[in-house]
């Protein structure tokens, strides 16, 4: 279940950044719409892109447990930096930067899962992945409604907030995996 809770909370964050950063990025920091979503294209996409490969290099010496800690507390760091972003060289590195952290995530933690059930692995997979989904489908909206209710801006900051929520669950996941 852990597991589950921190894959919902990463594709929340993802998805979060691809449906409301180019509009935060326009909104709130002025940087055109063109420009916004070329920030968004180019430089989260590159991100997760570049991220996947160097990460499977990291994960031949390093434990997956750990490459996650890391990449959760970098999200929780870099996914702020994008909203204190003023420029767009600052956005664009920011984002980029936070695609790197999120790159390793999702694959990841499936390869955890994988680890800690060698029997019934695809009933565990599979409860993983859906919950996964789950945070495709309610971030989206959540950050809506707090966004209409307040301000985008402060409907975002759920972004570094669920890194470090997923802080404390790799935390917790720590001492099951022994």
């Amino acid at each position: 279940y852990l597991l589950a809770l921190f894959l919902f909370l990463y594709v929340a964050c993802e998805v979060g950044v691809w449906n409301w950063l180019a509009r935060y990025l326009n909104e709130v920091r002025a940087i055109d719409k063109n420009t916004a979503l070329n920030i968004l294209s180019l430089g989260f996409a590159l991100g997760l892109l570049i991220g996947r490969v160097v990460v499977s290099r990291i994960l031949i010496k390093v434990s997956s447990i750990n490459v996650t800690l890391f990449a959760s507390v970098a999200m929780a760091v870099t996914t702020y930096m994008m909203l204190q972003s003023a420029t767009p060289t600052m956005a664009w590195v920011a984002v980029f930067c936070s695609g790197l952290a999120m790159a390793p995530m999702f694959p990841t933690t499936l390869a955890i899962v994988g680890d800690v059930f060698p029997r019934m692995t695809a009933t565990a997979m599979g409860t993983v992945i859906t919950c996964g989904w789950i945070g495709l489908a309610v971030s989206s909206p959540i950050i809506g409604h707090i966004a209409s209710s307040s301000s985008l801006q402060t409907a975002l900051l759920l972004l570094p907030a669920f890194s470090v929520a997923m802080i404390l669950v790799n935390l917790a996941l720590r001492p099951l995996l022994k």
